[in-house]
């Protein structure tokens, strides 16, 4: 088997399989609330949503005064029916 088969074929693979993988979820906090649409919960006090440089789009970004454990998360519906 030839250099450029034995090289493309795992990325041709791992490309096909990231393409039929929904285990992330994305919001870009155009509302602006990170608390409602869909709600996020956690250490929401650490956190505040700031403009982003390309209208309208929103980022989520931390308040956190230094390094520590800190955490959001909304439910999914998409875990549930998981396997």
């Amino acid at each position: 088997m030839s250099l450029l088969i034995r090289t493309w074929q795992p990325l041709a693979a791992a490309f096909l399989i990231g393409l039929s993988a929904q285990a992330q979820f994305t919001d870009d906090f155009t509302d602006g609330d990170f608390t409602a649409n869909p709600a996020w919960s956690g250490d929401d006090a650490l956190f505040t949503v700031v403009p982003d440089a390309i209208p309208p789009n929103n980022r989520l970004r931390s308040n956190s005064p230094g390094a520590a454990t800190y955490y959001l998360s909304t439910p999914s519906t998409l875990a549930a029916n998981a396997q």
